[in-house]
């Protein structure tokens, strides 16, 4: 829930935008309109919210709402132009900032209504451009809501369409202005709206298709005698896209029947197409799935190439070879709309039977001097093969094209496909032009990175002129043109007496430079280098250091070429800031160590500690068992490398916890950081000697408390008694380590199963405020409460364990001391038990002596046992 200062500066903005909407004169409204759009934007929280849903926060916010609500639908049905252009710009915006609670309101179906009556009207094309825009927006805004789509799009949709399809009654579909400038709107409407609402189209499909047939037939229409106006190739992209997606209007389960039919009868006549357009040369090919004598060949050599296509395309008629090579590649663009268009039903796609008319397209090479190229038909006139060299490149880009569809659609399920195609390709670009060679750069990126690695040595050496190709391209042009040798050079007179002037720059067709700028990479990172000619991969490096490539350039020296030096120092001379560069030079992995480690981190530490609660232990060691340790779980830091002793020289037998990091562990480690370390994780040691973690730090000598240790750890030792006692301890010791991660497994695991039910609880929540219907406020203020309370339990939680800790701590310090005084205790009345007994077997032999003699007991005394602690070295 917004803040009630916020509702009321929306208020005021609202209110002012309806003020001048209302006293702002219609001629003025376009001039307008842009500024009240972007402003509607402050207002969003009360357009998308209900009609009363801030009455208490201000009173004056439904009055402001509903007037806003009525100066648009008076505007929408203003006599002026301008006034209807402004109204149709701010109901998108407003309608795109209200959302939901727009769209369910009475006056937005008014709004759909007006617009759809404007495209009746003779209003500008601009406005019903606009109007077509507006109401595709609404038609998708309403698909998630089935009460919506009921209610406003079914009956607004199909009018809609008729609007449309009603400009385009006469044989000419570019006659008009207006024509003109609504077939592009009009087809990406219905691009975006038939696989949505498939039934209401059906019954438009056969003006749809007439429309489609006759954008997809030509590409130049002849208006009057002076103006000519030509079709772009977007919008015949847009057509050949529609015309695809048309099939899904077919009646139930017949959509992929149709589908599979069309997609037959179009490479069936691309083939009549193609046979008519190549009788001028004598073609190598062979089909591999037409039937013999399906193929069909041309017998009328004295008229000009005369095709009539037949159903279901119904495309115009076309006569001489211009025309039929546009029209053999508006058919192989059809095909690469078939081929990369998705449908809602599945379908077969037939990869060989596009393979084989791709072959027979590519198989066909332009002579030149060093190739002969494919056989002329001597029945047909030299003009007319003339023409057929003019547009074969535009052809076989369009093939070329409709195999980056295959590649891009299917990728790896088109590699039986990959081998043959890339033997063409390369047989093919010797005779090449720059279109056509920009054509191949762009098919082989995807291709090579599919096969690219697998390729053997053969194909890799045919591929070496395109390898050279590519570095030509995308050198720097020369400033000077070498000379030949070959005949007198002709000297310029200008050039000697007057100042030198800059030469031009090379032109180069466009596209070409970025297709062998997008193909390097590739080139020097999927072929195995091995296979590759040294002269062509010092060209590949070459041109990746002088055109400064940094994807190049890692990739030549993540695949270097085997016994040449690599372009490393170049990389990280030119690039030394970029992340590559820096993950090549200084690689960050982290070292996975086994077993025992050596010194390291507390945090570390303890983050392994948690992570492995899910780890399966071993059962606890018996009493008297030595188990080796990698890492002393009693101590805040990792142990030493000396068993995991407690105290310097004694083994204490300890339980391995350590595991690797689990899956499960990972999901929960951003969460379990927060919550404090289990008691047994922060457990004093008995002596204050930090471990060493290096060589330098075990050389170095011991201190004064190591030393006090090791003289206390001396004596216990001497005496049976308290090596028996330090036994004792050490089994007792065992037991309670293995019961402390027990009990650590198991309060992990009822926190996390703790935050899954709190979680199922907040998704129930969630859930039956959905089906409520809940506004954004109440949404707004569930959430804040799901949050509070996510954050209470947390607290508690950290609470809890903290207090666990402190309890922890107290008793493991008692234990301590317990132990440290009975250990003490025991050597003390061994000590003094073992010098009572040595003193009376020295006074027994004197009990004999004169009397006179001096007293043995003033003589002989018996020092008393000290137990020396650090403060005595001190």
């Amino acid at each position: 829930m917004a803040p009630p200062h916020a509702i009321d500066s929306e208020v005021s903005s609202l209110r002012a935008i309806a003020y001048r909407l209302s006293s702002t004169p219609a001629t003025q409204l376009p001039q307008l309109a842009p500024h009240i759009a972007s402003q509607l934007v402050t207002c969003g929280q009360l357009l998308s919210s209900g009609q009363n849903a801030f009455a208490k926060e201000n009173g004056d916010a439904p009055v402001v709402l509903h007037k806003f609500k009525t100066q648009l639908s008076t505007l929408l049905q203003d006599r002026a132009v301008e006034a209807r252009w402004a109204a149709v710009v701010i109901i998108k915006s407003t309608v795109e900032v209200g959302g939901w609670e727009i769209l369910q309101d009475a006056k937005c179906a008014a709004w759909v209504r007006g617009m759809v009556g404007i495209l009746n009207k003779p209003d500008p094309a601009t406005t019903k451009k606009l109007c077509i825009i507006t109401l595709t927006r609404i038609f998708m805004l309403t698909r998630d809501y089935p009460t919506l789509v009921r209610e406003m799009t079914t009956p607004s949709l199909k009018p809609f369409v008729d609007h449309c399809l009603h400009h385009y009654q006469t044989a000419n579909i570019q006659e008009t202005s207006v024509q003109r400038a609504l077939l592009q709107p009009i087809l990406e409407s219905f691009t975006h709206l038939v696989p949505r609402h498939p039934t209401i189209f059906r019954t438009a499909l056969s003006k749809l298709r007439k429309l489609l047939a006759a954008v997809m037939s030509e590409g130049t229409y002849h208006l009057d005698v002076k103006e000519l106006y030509t079709i772009p190739q977007e919008i015949c992209n847009l057509a050949q896209r529609l015309y695809v997606l048309l099939h899904q209007c077919a009646p139930k389960d017949r959509a992929a029947v149709e589908w599979h039919e069309d997609f037959c009868g179009l490479v069936s006549g691309t083939h009549d197409t193609a046979g008519e357009v190549f009788r001028g040369i004598v073609e190598d090919w062979q089909s591999t799935t037409r039937p013999p004598g399906s193929t069909r060949i041309t017998d009328h050599f004295s008229d000009a190439p005369l095709h009539i296509p037949a159903a279901p395309f119904h495309l115009r008629p076309w006569t001489g070879i211009l025309s039929g090579g546009h029209r053999l590649a508006t058919q192989l663009f059809i095909l690469r709309a078939y081929v990369s268009t998705t449908l809602s039903t599945p379908t077969s796609l037939d990869i060989g039977v596009i393979a084989d008319l791709l072959t027979r397209i590519l198989s066909i090479q332009k002579p030149s001097k060093n190739t002969p190229g494919t056989r002329p038909n001597d029945q047909i006139s030299r003009q007319e093969r003339d023409e057929l060299w003019t547009v074969l490149p535009r052809i076989q880009i369009a093939a070329l094209e409709v195999w980056l569809a295959l590649l891009t659609r299917l990728n790896s399920g088109s590699m039986s496909t990959c081998i043959p195609l890339l033997e063409t390709t390369t047989w093919l670009f010797p005779t090449a032009a720059p279109p056509l060679r920009t054509a191949i750069y762009t098919l082989l990126a995807p291709l090579l990175s599919i096969i690219g690695p697998s390729l053997p040595k053969p194909l890799v050496v045919s591929l070496d002129p395109i390898l050279k190709s590519v570095a030509r391209d995308l050198l720097p042009p020369t400033t000077s043109a070498p000379s030949t040798g070959k005949g007198p050079a002709t000297a310029n007179p200008d050039a000697m007496t007057g100042p030198r002037a800059p030469s031009a720059p090379k032109a180069q067709y466009a596209g070409l430079h970025h297709a062998a700028r997008a193909l390097l990479p590739v080139l020097l990172a999927k072929l195995p280098p091995h296979h590759v000619s040294a002269t062509a991969r010092a060209d590949l490096d070459r041109v990746a250091v002088l055109t400064r490539d940094c994807a190049a350039l890692t990739a030549s020296a993540l695949n270097p070429a085997p016994g040449k030096p690599s372009v490393l120092p170049f990389l990280a001379r030119l690039f030394p800031e970029a992340v590559q560069v820096e993950g090549v030079l200084r690689p960050r992995m982290p070292v996975i160590r086994f077993g025992t480690q050596v010194g390291g981190d507390e945090d570390d530490s303890d983050d392994d500690m948690l992570d492995g609660a899910e780890a399966e232990l071993p059962p606890p060691p018996t009493a008297g068992r030595r188990v080796e340790l990698s890492r002393d779980i009693f101590a805040a830091r990792p142990a030493r490398d000396d068993g995991g002793d407690l105290i310097k020289g004694v083994g204490v037998p300890t339980h391995a916890v350590s595991a690797p990091r689990s899956p499960s562990a990972e999901a929960e480690g951003k969460r379990e950081a927060e919550i404090p370390l289990l008691p047994h994780a922060k457990r004093p040691r008995l002596t204050s000697e930090t471990p060493a973690t290096n060589d330098d730090a075990r050389a170095a000598p011991p201190t004064a408390e190591a030393s006090a240790a090791a003289r206390r750890q001396a004596e216990w030792q001497a005496h049976p008694e308290a090596s028996a006692a330090w036994a004792e301890r050490q089994a007792e010791l065992s037991s309670e380590i293995w019961a402390t991660e027990q009990e650590r497994i198991a309060t992990a695991a009822a926190t996390k199963a703790a935050r899954r039910e709190t979680a199922r609880r907040h998704d129930a929540r969630r859930e039956a405020a959905r089906a409520s219907g809940l506004d954004s406020g109440g949404w707004a203020s569930m959430e804040a409460d799901i949050a509070r309370e996510q954050e209470a339990e947390e607290d508690a939680r950290r609470e809890a364990a903290k207090a666990a800790a402190m309890r922890e701590e107290a008793e493991d310090a008692r234990r301590q001391a317990a132990v440290v005084a009975r250990l003490d205790a025991v050597a003390a009345a061994a000590t003094a038990a073992r010098l009572e007994a040595t003193a009376r077997q020295e006074a027994a032999p004197a009990a004999g002596q004169d009397d006179s003699g001096s007293d043995s007991d003033d003589e002989f005394e018996i020092p008393p046992l000290v137990l020396r602690d650090s403060e005595d070295e001190e």
